[in-house]
């Protein structure tokens, strides 16, 4: 076991050729890593990790981990949740250094709370997953996305679109203060049902798996206290080396998610920035979409349109 300096840190280093998906070795996850930090950390910082492991490659067992006690080097920070008196105790990546860790663990997948731990009671935002379901595709999340874009763009609320890494699209609400994590599901899935009741061939709120094929599965349920979703620009675990990507809403009519990997997402953000800089602050009122939604709305006459 060697070390890499970074910034102040010594961080553990070991097995820096080892593959872990398609060609790209355990070095070239900490160069990514390194790379995407500017643009990455502001996504992580302060919010407790799940953390995805493959310490053999995509090819062997990986799994879940949640409690780093055991783990984390001493410098590095962690978040025990005061609710739960055996609770792990969660990574928190506030610096260079524990992305560099990360890759050490061979960590492929990043999964951030909605919630910040000094505030982990009020996420900072809601999240729609568009998950398509075989046969469905790529495709059809996308034709989801385009009424939502028009919707949300119609209410003056702002809203903001990556890809999964893998066939689906997530879409994130900011949300102001004071909203409960009760009530940010609330809000997909009202906007699910109202968007699913217009457009029953393609989406499908069905938590049975075998009733969900051929539509894109709005899977509102990712919402909740301590639920996560890939972070944005983390790594999945796909050969390709897919990265679940934050782009322009202009992009989507174009966007292809095999565009963005482990190789080409850097040079991305250093043409285009991140695509999500107002989004790391933002705050906006959306209650009255809420109260809209409570209320039924009012049924459109022509198009995929949801509430008033």
């Amino acid at each position: 076991m060697g070390y890499l300096q970074v910034g102040s840190r010594a961080v553990p280093w070991s097995h820096p050729t080892r593959l872990l998906l398609g060609k790209a070795r355990k070095v070239d996850l900490l160069r990514y890593y390194l790379q995407v930090a500017p643009w990455l950390l502001p996504h992580l910082r302060d919010r407790p990790l799940v953390l995805t492991r493959y310490p053999e490659g995509i090819h062997g067992e990986g799994f879940y981990q949640k409690d780093v006690a055991d783990v984390a080097p001493a410098w590095a920070a962690t978040w025990k949740d005061p609710r739960r008196p055996h609770a792990p105790r969660y990574l928190l990546c506030q610096e260079e250094a524990t992305l560099a860790w990360l890759a050490q663990m061979a960590v492929l997948e990043i999964h951030p709370w909605h919630a910040r731990w000094t505030s982990p009671e009020e996420p900072d935002w809601a999240v729609l997953d568009l998950d398509p379901m075989a046969p469905a595709t790529f495709e059809d999340a996308r034709e989801v996305a385009l009424v939502l874009r028009d919707f949300f763009a119609a209410k003056g609320v702002a809203a903001f679109i990556k890809t999964s890494g893998a066939t689906g699209l997530h879409i994130y609400l900011p949300l102001g203060p004071g909203w409960t994590h009760g009530e940010s599901q609330e809000l997909a899935r009202r906007l699910g049902e109202a968007l699913g009741a217009l457009w029953p061939e393609k989406i499908t709120l069905q938590r049975r798996v075998d009733r969900r094929q051929g539509k894109v599965y709005w899977d509102y349920l990712q919402n909740g206290r301590g639920k996560t979703l890939a972070a944005p620009y983390s790594p999945r675990p796909f050969p390709e080396g897919t990265v679940s990507t934050p782009f322009r809403w202009e992009e989507l009519e174009t966007a292809d998610p095999a565009r963005w990997t482990l190789e080409t997402v850097p040079s991305y953000l250093e043409e285009a920035g991140d695509p999500w800089e107002d989004m790391r602050s933002l705050r906006q009122d959306v209650r009255p979409l809420l109260r809209e939604l409570r209320g039924g709305g009012r049924r459109p006459r022509h198009g995929r349109h949801v509430g008033g």
